[in-house]
């Protein structure tokens, strides 16, 4: 019996594996029990024939029993060496690229302070287009000598990614560690201010924080590295942002179902999860956090239209809804116009269409919508709001019976 005691504690040590290795962790503590034991008893009693050979096998079945303690811990030091080591490569980069942002922070102050816009590039050296205070777009002024520096950790020294956040700063961001660009920028808000100066990022549908390096993870974190010029940090200027992500996530968690084989039907789509929590969150008027879920829900959404569920429909309407409240009226405006093509009878869509349309500075468009509004169904309470408002815009008069936007960025 005592000869055995050895193959015993290497079939216990194998079974701790076994059960690391298909997911059950905690039935492990049996297992390396039974290994102790055996392994005890044999170093105490060895087998009077090889004393030896059985103490050594005895010893070599304990730390394999281990294994679900010591092969976490080994990646672990493991990451910490390599992320070490990168951390020493990465540094001079790191510092070129904080150099080549602090030196450009005193061109974009001057910039600001001469012509009340923020610089805008796309690629090299190719000026945006902006809106002047009139809300009429024009040309930037001249860049003044401004240009993007080029982004160290780009393979071909490509200049990093730009975009202004209207009057709060600019956004540069490098393609990080892995040399890809991860984080989709948006392009030149088209509205002036009360518009919500960050729903151009929340119509992305991608939260920065998950393709964004996170040091705090160590050095061997992937993502994009942006980096802002302004008075605020880019923590304390994207946060708005960063909180309504928080609030789309509580409502509708990011899980999208993983097929397990080629074109298999999706049970529960993230893009409908997204749409039902979209249209909870417009509900709530939480319309930051809206726009955020009902983007991502489009991202998700697969492209054949006569596969999409009705809150795939529908998504589009809440996604112009809430830029409306967010006072990005052009922006809601083509997204109403979109989803009216697929549903072209729904009085309320008509009267929030014209609203944006005419608070957009398109009036003639806006009496269309308005005039479709009123007439597509008598009997709908909506009807005689957009009729007056019809008739006070082609009575050159204000209308008073449109709805105000209800989250106008006040900052």
């Amino acid at each position: 019996m005592k000869k055995n005691l050895p193959y015993f504690a290497f079939a216990a040590a194998i079974f701790s594996v076994i059960f690391y290795q298909i997911g059950v962790p905690w039935l492990c503590i049996i297992p390396i029990a039974l290994t102790l034991l055996f392994s005890a008893i044999t170093l105490v009693q060895p087998d009077r024939d090889h004393p030896v050979s059985a103490r050594v096998a005895a010893l070599l079945a304990i730390p394999l029993a281990f294994t679900p303690v010591l092969v976490p811990w080994v990646k672990s030091v493991h990451y910490d060496y390599m992320s070490a080591r990168r951390a020493k490569v990465t540094a001079p980069l790191y510092a070129k690229l904080d150099d080549s942002v602090k030196e450009l922070q005193p061109a974009v102050g001057a910039y600001y302070k001469k012509f009340s816009v923020m610089p805008d590039l796309t690629g090299r050296e190719t000026m945006q287009l902006a809106l002047d205070r009139a809300g009429n777009p024009a040309k930037l002024p001249s860049m003044e000598g401004i240009r993007a520096p080029n982004d160290p950790f780009a393979k071909d020294s490509s200049p990093l990614r730009w975009v202004a956040v209207r009057d709060a700063g600019v956004l540069l961001v490098s393609v990080g560690q892995d040399g890809t660009a991860e984080m989709p920028l948006p392009g030149v808000l088209m509205d002036r201010p009360p518009a919500n100066r960050l729903a151009g990022f929340a119509m992305t549908g991608v939260d920065p924080r998950m393709v964004t390096y996170d040091p705090t993870n160590g050095a061997l974190s992937l993502g994009d590295d942006p980096r802002f010029i302004g008075e605020k940090s880019y923590e304390e200027t994207f946060k708005p942002l960063f909180e309504a992500w928080n609030d789309a996530d509580r409502v509708s968690p990011y899980r999208p179902t993983i097929p397990t084989y080629a074109n298999e039907p999706d049970p529960n789509p993230q893009s409908v999860r997204d749409a039902k929590g979209a249209a909870e969150l417009l509900a709530k008027k939480k319309y930051l956090a809206a726009l955020c879920l009902a983007s991502r829900a489009m991202n998700f959404r697969v492209p054949q239209q006569a596969s999409w569920k009705p809150e795939e429909f529908d998504v589009e309407r809440t996604r112009g809804y809430a830029l409306y409240h967010l006072a990005a009226f052009r922006e809601a405006a083509d997204v109403l116009v979109d989803y009216a093509q697929v549903r072209p009878n729904e009085p309320y869509t008509h009267y929030i269409m014209g609203a944006a349309l005419y608070y957009g500075g398109n009036a003639e468009d806006a009496k269309k919508h308005l005039a479709a509004a009123s007439q597509i169904s008598a009997t709908d309470p909506i009807a005689n709001y957009a009729e007056s408002a019809y008739q006070q815009i082609i009575g050159n008069k204000q209308p008073t019976s449109l709805p105000q936007p209800e989250a106008p960025d006040r900052q």
